[in-house]
């Protein structure tokens, strides 16, 4: 049984999308196998083309919607005039119509759901006191860390970020054990970011740190990288230091490393990263990347495209989850 991805088009709510089919190849008898895990990959990919085309939001933006403003998801259902369990539906994983995905998207403005909320009439008074008072707790939030602000790292979920957001907490989270494991040069820190969200992609469809990369030349740069590393420095993540050739690496910060987030073994997919670093020459690996023929196809600046890890076959040597 070979495990195979094979580019097909297929149609999703009257809209075509080309996508990776993944299926499991016979060799004895030729026929074609799935299974539950295969399905949900094959699914994803469909439902993230279609969320991006069609400006729907995704599920992390949904949560984050609703937990910002303190809210039940039945509370923000009757704010939003929705059926009492829809929008916990649409939290876990049901696709909004493109109707509710606008007034979803309306409300991304903290004052535009304000006024919502009031003119819907169904928070009660002592609610809408609260409401009003996390508002502002949420514009005060808003410029508390202005240095993040301007990376301009906080892209909605798209192709070329692996259709996730990049969050702070993982982000400092992947510098702080990045400097933990030692010997890492600053060059390799923009590979190993790549690693971990195209290998991510290739398994659950979805990156994990949400960075954006390019291709320049013979390497691949990250978006805002060097204002990303000084952000790091300035959180306490890590610290920058030179050998005695001049060449630059990370030294552990003063920020202790918080626990793993739940939703993502961060740490075990670094651990196994640095472990595979130390057995393989992480140069050479490095150029065998980057002659796979989807980077070499891309054009000069243009960003990296999730998809390509469903073709190159040179991160099977360095899949992080199995």
């Amino acid at each position: 049984m070979l495990l195979v991805r094979q580019k097909q088009t297929q149609q999703y709510r009257k809209e075509s999308f080309t996508i990776y089919q993944h299926f499991y190849h016979c060799i004895d008898s030729g026929g074609q196998f799935s299974t539950e895990d295969l399905n949900r990959v094959n699914q994803a990919q469909l439902h993230n083309q279609y969320r991006e085309r069609c400006h729907i939001p995704f599920c992390e933006e949904i949560i984050k919607l609703r937990r910002q403003f303190g809210l039940s998801a039945t509370r923000m259902a009757e704010v939003l005039g929705f059926g009492v369990n829809v929008f916990r539906h649409y939290e876990n994983g049901e696709i909004p119509s493109i109707s509710n995905a606008r007034l979803i998207n309306l409300c991304q403005d903290p004052q535009n759901f304000l006024q919502l909320a009031t003119i819907s009439g169904a928070l009660g008074e002592k609610e809408m006191r609260k409401l009003k008072a996390r508002i502002r707790e949420i514009q005060q939030q808003q410029t508390a860390d202005p240095y993040w602000q301007a990376l301009a790292l906080s892209a909605a979920p798209g192709r070329n970020n692996g259709f996730v957001s990049t969050k702070p907490a993982v982000v400092k989270q992947m510098f702080s054990l990045l400097a933990a494991a030692g010997q890492i040069k600053l060059q390799q820190i923009p590979l190993l970011f790549l690693l971990v969200d195209l290998s991510h992609f290739r398994n659950h469809s979805k990156g994990l740190i949400g960075m954006i990369y390019h291709r320049n030349g013979n390497s691949i740069n990250m978006h805002n990288f060097f204002g990303l590393l000084q952000w790091a420095c300035q959180m306490g993540c890590c610290k920058i230091s030179y050998d005695t050739q001049g060449q630059a690496g990370l030294l552990v910060g003063n920020h202790e490393i918080e626990e793993p987030l739940q939703e993502n073994d961060l740490a075990g997919a670094i651990h196994k990263i640095i472990l595979q670093q130390k057995e393989n020459d992480i140069g050479r690996f490095w150029s065998n990347m980057l002659q796979q023929a989807p980077l070499q196809e891309l054009e000069e600046n243009s960003p990296v495209p999730y998809e390509l890890a469903y073709e190159m076959n040179a991160l099977d040597e360095w899949l992080i989850w199995q």
